[in-house]
């Protein structure tokens, strides 16, 4: 649903996603990133705290 607050941004927007869905892939070659984030428990300060390990991946 298109938003009626800020027209403007909203067709520019859409403009972009058009422009995306239509572009040809075999132009050129496109980067591919994969991320994802594991909690893991570790000691901190004599405490048991939870922290986020990122696991990034680029093709």
């Amino acid at each position: 649903m298109r938003s009626i607050a800020h027209p403007y941004r909203s067709q520019l927007f859409f403009h972009r996603v058009d422009c995306c869905y239509s572009r040809s892939l075999s132009q050129s070659s496109y980067p591919v990133l994969s991320a994802d984030a594991l909690y893991e428990k570790i000691r901190m300060d004599n405490r048991i705290v939870s922290v986020v390990v990122w696991v990034v991946c680029c093709i």
